[in-house]
């Protein structure tokens, strides 16, 4: 896992890997840092298993969100676990972005 700003109040959060229960507070711990940041975009695209504990963390981030008025940007995952998100229908839910690149174009940054 990977936390870096790219842009005036946008922080990038790339998950990567295994993700799993294992992973879980670490996971949180890095989505809380991002409450105070205007965009926040988690990039899924080297992620290679998420967990159902994993997809329910997103899922609070993208409430938690959208209850404070913040922009939240996902980068999307590889073909398996796109399918996980159009099963579950967050396909249509989160803001998805083809790369980190156009969520910067997204978040309107150079």
């Amino acid at each position: 896992m990977a936390v870096s700003d790219i842009g005036p109040g946008v922080r990038l959060v790339a998950l990567q890997g295994d993700l799993d229960l294992a992973d879980a507070q670490k996971i949180l711990d890095e989505f809380k840092q991002l409450d105070d940041i205007s965009i926040a975009v988690v990039d899924l695209s080297a992620l290679t298993y998420m967990d159902s504990t994993v997809l329910g963390l997103l899922v609070k981030l993208h409430q938690r969100r959208f209850r404070q008025g913040r922009k939240l940007l996902v980068v999307r995952p590889g073909p398996n676990l796109a399918r996980i998100l159009s099963v579950t229908g967050l396909d249509k839910i989160l803001r998805l972005c083809d790369s980190v690149q156009d969520a910067k174009r997204q978040a309107k940054l150079p």
